[in-house]
């Protein structure tokens, strides 16, 4: 850190650099952990717990197609409605559609 002294001569002020103290000049190397890429900081590897649905087995030669007309009849769920009702209307309507060879 540098110092403003005023020079009694010229009337200016003159700044002073300190001295560097030897002790201060080296500092001792910290072992730091092993480096790695900041993808893996960032990003840490994603674990997936096993889903809590069984799907049935459909078998070979059963075909499963969910029509635009089945996802217009859901309800939507802004956030601002109660959760339990949403959820309460929407398994209403997924009774109401049953596909041919799928078994419920």
């Amino acid at each position: 850190m540098s110092v403003w002294v005023r020079d009694p001569k010229r009337r200016r002020l003159i700044r002073i650099e300190p001295e560097p103290k030897p002790e201060l000049q080296f500092k001792p190397q910290l072992k730091m952990a092993q480096e790695r890429p900041l993808n893996d900081i960032f990003y840490p590897p994603r674990t997936t717990l096993p889903s809590c649905f069984n799907l049935p087995d459909l078998g070979p030669n059963v075909t499963f197609e969910l029509r635009p007309h089945y996802t217009q009849m859901l309800p939507k769920f802004t956030g601002l409605e109660d959760a339990y009702l949403f959820l309460r209307e929407f398994e209403e309507v997924c009774s109401m559609m049953h596909f041919p060879n799928i078994p419920v």
